[in-house]
């Protein structure tokens, strides 16, 4: 029995590797002829098949085709390159695109309105020593203080000395 169950297994791997190699021979002849039709379209060079992938590809990602300002759908490279130029030259040109009417309310809305008497006080207080270590302490390192370019570190060291 032991026999028996050897033989058959040893035919079951040798039908699998069979059933495996008509596998792997049937992708490499497909891949063959794949190859063979690519060097029939594209000449005997193999950097033309690659280059012609890479353009596919290249124009895959790239906008086919926009609507300009007058609703009209252009193709052309040079047309949609000139439609994205005029588009964001005259994005914030007020006489093209006139703001909404209750553009005035919006802003008002979202800004808050106006400050009062003691908003407008607590602006104008004068910084004190306190806020300006806290405001250097809690600064990122490695940058540079507005435009006199001294480095943050140095302040950092420096200012309990000079406060």
């Amino acid at each position: 029995m032991k026999g028996q169950d050897g033989a058959e297994t040893v035919q079951k791997i040798a039908a699998a590797k069979a059933k495996i190699n008509r596998q792997y021979s049937n992708f490499v002849v497909g891949k063959f002829l794949s190859h063979k039709a690519d060097c029939y379209e594209y000449g005997e060079r193999c950097g033309r098949p690659l280059v012609h992938r890479i353009r596919q590809r290249e124009s895959e990602r790239g906008i086919r085709a926009i609507k300009d300002g007058q609703g009209k759908a252009v193709e052309s490279p040079p047309e949609i390159l000139e439609a994205f130029k005029n588009y964001y030259a005259n994005l914030y040109v007020k006489d093209i695109f006139p703001p909404p009417a209750n553009y005035l309310m919006y802003l008002q809305s979202t800004c808050g309105g106006k400050l009062n008497d003691e908003e407008k006080s607590q602006l104008e207080l004068l910084i004190d020593h306190e806020e300006i270590i806290a405001a250097v302490g809690s600064t990122a390192r490695g940058k540079a203080a507005e435009s006199n370019k001294i480095p943050l570190e140095l302040y950092k060291v420096f200012l309990p000395l000079a406060v």
